[in-house]
């Protein structure tokens, strides 16, 4: 077991929580259930996240949860500027120095978490060093192994994926995600369409597509997601921008407890008929080839497959 104790960001996380409990004191009576609980809940969450990261023994566990100590300190910090705004509080200078310092030693755990491709030997727990504050890379310690956030497969598509079921959940459930949207034209200048299996849009005509991962170039996603989606390897040099376009929908791959915003940078590419073979079944169950007109008069066409035909139709005016 890591202990967490010995760790400068959890001595201070900890020091974070005394204060932030003293400053609180003095807040209006009316805040008990606002900004004082939120922000103690906010500041108690810090050490608790690193502790309990510590705890988990592998390296992928302790990133993830010092990723949300780290955004529980961001909301300690915002919610200290709103009190101060606020007139709740006058001098909020030495937190601050806490807070910024607890950052740069959270930054430095993370940042030697994500540069180390190897799993945690559990039986033998890293020294960590408060003069150079990095654990120590004795080779008895650790075993070379891949990195387990980068190498574990989606629990959704079985593509390569940095988060788990649990986090992609989090994340889709908190914020918008980034996508690559295709939009292939054969020779008689139709777009290929699938129908989806999978929410959302579930059994609409959609132009294939993928997420972004985080840590991925729009290069490298570019060619994950071409190769995946089409069974074709494409360049991003190859394929034409049309615009970037908000995706809002009520429900998501977790249900309809859960709704989904994606932001879709919509690319078009020129495919010929001998390149488009063996095409892909895990998110669409059967294909189509429509020309534009066809498709602004579909109804099973996802609107979200049409809002890009108006800047298609000027590049390309003779589609019909």
């Amino acid at each position: 077991m890591r202990k967490h104790y010995e760790l400068r960001a959890w001595q201070n996380a900890m020091l974070l929580v005394e204060q932030v409990y003293l400053v609180t004191k003095i807040f209006p009576s009316e805040e008990k259930f606002g900004l004082t609980n939120q922000l103690r809940r906010a500041a108690v969450s810090i050490p608790s996240n690193i502790a309990e990261g510590a705890a988990r023994g592998s390296d992928a566990d302790f990133l993830r949860f010092l990723y949300i100590a780290r955004g529980s300190l961001s909301e300690v910090e915002t919610q200290l500027l709103i009190s101060k705004n606020l007139n709740f509080v006058i001098e909020i200078q030495e937190i601050q120095n806490l807070i910024e310092q607890t950052f740069a030693q959270l930054g430095g755990l993370i940042k030697h978490l994500q540069n180390k491709k190897m799993t945690y030997v559990k039986e033998n727990a890293p020294t960590y060093n408060e003069n150079t504050s990095r654990f120590t890379e004795d080779a008895s310690l650790f075993t070379e192994a891949s990195s387990p956030l980068m190498d574990d497969a989606s629990p959704l598509t079985g593509t390569p994926s940095p988060l788990t079921e649990k986090d992609f959940q989090h994340l889709v459930k908190n914020a918008p995600l980034f996508a690559i949207d295709l939009v292939v034209l054969n020779d008689h200048n139709q777009i290929l369409l699938g129908q989806r299996k999978n929410a959302p849009a579930k059994g609409y005509w959609f132009v294939p597509g993928g997420r972004v991962f985080k840590n991925e170039s729009l290069e490298q996603a570019f060619k994950r997601i071409s190769k995946t989606e089409l069974n074709v390897e494409i360049e991003r040099h190859q394929a034409w921008l049309l615009g970037l376009y908000d995706h809002f929908y009520q429900d998501s791959v977790f249900g309809e407890d859960i709704d989904t915003h994606y932001i879709n940078a919509t690319h078009w590419v020129k495919l010929n008929a001998t390149q488009i073979q063996n095409l892909p079944t895990e998110q669409h169950q059967s294909y189509s080839w429509q020309n534009l007109n066809e498709i602004e008069q579909d109804k099973t066409v996802h609107k979200y497959s049409k809002v890009f035909l108006p800047a298609l139709k000027r590049i390309q005016p003779s589609s019909e």
